[in-house]
C-alpha cells in the first residue's frame, strides 16, 4: 500500500474533453539502440543491456535472462548487464530474479543479425504499488461563530487522524479558531495510504512543471500567492514540500484540483456547505535532470477569493521517480 501525506491548498487543473485522461504507469524498458551487424550469424540475434530497479535505476545482479522456446539463458552481473544470443525467431524474453516482478517482453520486433540493447527496468513485489506520502490540512474560516460537521471518504483508507476522527469531525469556528471537543487545533490533519495514485497526461504532453532546486522557493511562493493562500498556509506548506522538492537537482509538480481531487484523493463533505472552498493535492517527484521523456506543459492554475465561510485544504504526494522517466 501507499503512504500518503496530504496537505490541502486551491487551484485549477485543465482538463480537454476530446482526450481522454491517461495513467503514466511504470516503464517496463528503454531500447537504447537497436543496429544491424552482419558479424552476427544469421537467423540469429544478440541482446544485451542492464537490468535496474525500477525505484532507483540501481544495477539488479544475478537476474536470469533469456528465452524458453531457444533454452538459452543468461545471468545480470554486478553492474546488472547480461548479453545473450538468440534466435530470430525467438519473440518473448523473460526476465526473473525471486522477489522481484518477472517482466515478459512480447512486444518488441527482434531482426535477424541485429544488436539490440536495452535498458530493463524491475519492481519489487511488495513495492509494485509507489510509495506515495501524503499530509493533509484542513482550515476553516468564518466571518462568524459556527458550528460544522465534516466527513472524509478517503480513496484508501486512514492511518491517522489529528484530531481523532470518529465517523466525522464536529467543529465550532470561534473568532477563526477551531474547537473540537473543547480543544483549540489550528487546523485538522489525516493521514491515509492507497494502491491508486499516479500521474495524468495527454497522449504525448503532461500538464505540469519542472522545477530547479534553487528555484523551489520561488516556484512555492509565487503559485501559492497567485492561488490565493494566506501567509500561515503558504508558510505550513513551504516549510513542509520545500525540503522534500530540493532533495534532487529538479523537481515535476503536477496538481490536482477541486472535483479531480474527489475522485483521485478522496471526498469531503462539508454542512453547512462553505461559501467558498478549495482543494488542491500536489503530485512531486525528484529528478535529476529536467527531461522526463515526455513534453511538459505548463500547467493552467486559477486563483480564489475568500468571503464568509471559506474551507482551504492542501495535501501532496511524493510519487515514484519511474511514473515518469526512463
Amino acid at each position: 500500500m501507499r503512504i500518503l501525506l496530504l496537505l490541502f491548498f486551491a487551484g485549477f487543473y485543465s482538463t480537454s474533453m476530446a482526450i481522454e485522461d491517461l495513467r503514466l504507469q511504470p516503464i517496463q524498458y528503454t531500447i537504447v539502440k537497436d543496429e544491424k551487424d552482419e558479424t552476427i550469424k544469421k537467423k540469429r540475434f544478440i541482446l544485451e543491456g542492464h537490468v535496474k530497479m525500477n525505484s532507483s535505476a540501481d544495477p539488479i545482479e544475478k537476474c536470469l535472462v533469456g528465452c524458453t522456446s531457444s533454452g538459452r539463458w543468461v545471468r545480470t552481473d554486478e553492474e546488472g548487464y547480461f548479453s545473450i544470443e538468440l534466435k530470430s525467431s525467438d519473440s518473448v524474453i523473460y526476465f526473473y530474479l525471486e522477489g522481484w516482478n518477472e517482466l515478459v517482453i512480447e512486444d518488441y520486433i527482434f531482426q535477424e543479425q541485429h544488436r539490440v540493447e536495452m535498458d530493463v527496468y524491475l519492481i519489487k513485489e511488495k513495492d509494485e504499488n509507489q510509495l506515495i506520502k501524503r499530509k493533509p490540512i484542513i482550515y476553516l474560516y468564518s466571518d462568524k461563530d459556527i458550528s460544522v460537521d465534516l466527513e472524509i471518504d478517503p480513496l484508501g483508507e486512514f492511518i491517522f487522524t489529528y484530531p481523532e476522527y470518529k465517523d466525522g469531525w464536529t467543529v465550532d469556528i470561534q473568532n477563526n479558531e477551531l474547537i473540537v471537543e473543547e480543544k483549540k487545533y489550528p487546523y485538522l490533519f489525516w493521514e491515509g495510504k492507497t494502491d491508486d495514485l499516479s500521474y495524468s497526461f495527454k497522449q504525448t504532453e503532461i500538464e505540469g512543471f519542472i522545477v530547479k532546486n534553487e528555484e523551489v522557493i520561488d516556484f512555492l511562493e509565487d503559485k501559492l500567492d497567485f492561488i490565493g493562500l494566506n501567509n500561515q498556509e503558504k508558510t505550513d506548506f513551504i516549510t513542509y514540500w520545500g525540503p522534500i522538492l530540493q532533495k534532487d537537482k529538479f523537481a515535476f509538480v503536477q496538481f490536482v484540483i477541486d472535483d479531480k481531487y474527489d475522485s483521485e484523493i478522496g471526498t469531503l463533505t462539508i454542512e453547512p456547505k462553505p461559501d467558498k472552498s478549495k482543494r488542491i493535492f500536489m503530485k512531486c517527484s525528484n529528478i535529476s535532470d529536467d527531461n522526463i521523456g515526455i513534453r511538459v506543459i505548463p500547467q493552467e492554475l486559477k486563483s480564489f477569493e475568500r468571503s464568509g465561510f471559506t474551507m482551504v485544504e492542501w495535501g501532496g504526494g511524493v510519487l515514484d521517480l519511474n511514473s515518469l522517466a526512463h
